[in-house]
C-alpha cells in the first residue's frame, strides 16, 4: 500500500520558493524488470507523493512556459522509504536562461521548414528528457535551456531525400545565446536488398543510420527494400 510519503518544497538555485504551477513531480521505483510510477500533487510551492515502501527516485517535468527545465530521476534524487515513513527532499529547479538558436537550410540553400532540432546533454545513454524545437517557415529555431554542453542534432523525416548533417557540440553559459546552423545533405546513394524468412521474402521495417546522426528508413511489404542515403 502507498503508506509512505515523499514531500518537500520547490525552490530555485538560490533557495527561493517557486510556485508549482506548470510543474509535475513524480517518483519512479524499479521492482525487478517493472517500473512503478507515482504522480505527486503540488500545492503552492510544496509537493507530496504517496508511495509504497522501498527505493524511489524523484523527477519532475516543467512546462517550457514556466522558465525552468525538466529533469528525469537520477541518483542524487534517490531515497529509501519504510512503511509509514516520510522523507523530505526539496526539488531545486534550474532556470532555462540560456538559448541555442540557428537556421537549418536544405542542400539547395532553401529553408528547411518543420525540421526537429534536438539538444542532448547526456554523456552516455540513459534516462533523459529530450529538449528541442521545430524550425519555422524560414528555417529558424530557438531553444531555451540551462547552461551546459549539448549535442545539437537534426531529425529529418524519411522520404524527403534529405539527410541530417553531423551533430554539433555546443557549450552555452547562463544568460547567453549560442548559434548552431545546419545544412541538410542531399541523398546521393542507395542501399537496397531483400529480407527473407526461411528462404521466403517477408515484410519488414528496414532502417540505416550513420555515426554522425543521419537516419533513413522504409517499410517493405514484399521483402524488397531501397534506402536513399
Amino acid at each position: 500500500s502507498n503508506d509512505a510519503t515523499i514531500t518537500g518544497s520547490i525552490v530555485d538555485t538560490n533557495g527561493t520558493l517557486i510556485s508549482g504551477s506548470g510543474i509535475s513531480v513524480f517518483a519512479v521505483s524499479q521492482d525487478g524488470s517493472f517500473h512503478n510510477y507515482q504522480q505527486g500533487t503540488v500545492v503552492g510551492s510544496t509537493y507530496t507523493i504517496n508511495v509504497s515502501s522501498g527505493k524511489w527516485s524523484l523527477g519532475y517535468f516543467a512546462d517550457p512556459s514556466v522558465g525552468y527545465m525538466s529533469e528525469p530521476p537520477d541518483s542524487s534524487m534517490t531515497m529509501m522509504l519504510s512503511s509509514g515513513g516520510t522523507f523530505t527532499k526539496n526539488i531545486v529547479l534550474n532556470a532555462a536562461n540560456s538559448t541555442i538558436s540557428g537556421t537549418v537550410t536544405k542542400s539547395d540553400s532553401t529553408a528547411a521548414t518543420g525540421v526537429w532540432v534536438s539538444l542532448d546533454s547526456r554523456s552516455t545513454e540513459g534516462m533523459g528528457f529530450m529538449k528541442g524545437a521545430r524550425t519555422d517557415s524560414s528555417g529558424n529555431y530557438s531553444i531555451k535551456t540551462t547552461a551546459g554542453t549539448y549535442k545539437v542534432g537534426i531529425n529529418v523525416a524519411p522520404g524527403t531525400n534529405q539527410l541530417a548533417p553531423a551533430e554539433q557540440t555546443v557549450t552555452v553559459t547562463a544568460n547567453q545565446t549560442q548559434t548552431a546552423n545546419f545544412t541538410l545533405r542531399q541523398s546521393d546513394g542507395t542501399i537496397s536488398g531483400t529480407v527473407k524468412l526461411n528462404s521466403n521474402n517477408t515484410p519488414a521495417f528496414v532502417y540505416a543510420w550513420s555515426d554522425y546522426g543521419a537516419f533513413t528508413q522504409t517499410q517493405s511489404m514484399n521483402g524488397t527494400y531501397s534506402l536513399s542515403v
